[in-house]
């Protein structure tokens, strides 16, 4: 398991290229093409790292 540095949510990493690497959440999702196609995927992770420097402001007081 890998945690993003930032936020602390859990990451994976998925090569999209021999030298691109894209940061996903970890959770498995089922999405719906235009022509009606199920896949499954990651979602590019967006870091919430606002929510973590208020926590941070919380606990240095």
């Amino acid at each position: 398991m890998q945690l993003c540095p930032k936020c602390r949510k859990e990451i994976r990493y998925i090569p999209v290229n021999y030298d691109e690497v894209i940061v996903c959440d970890n959770e498995l999702t089922t999405v719906y093409t235009e022509r009606g196609r199920r896949v499954e995927g990651y979602q590019p992770h967006k870091c919430k790292e606002l929510n973590n420097a208020k926590s941070e402001e919380n606990n240095n007081g």
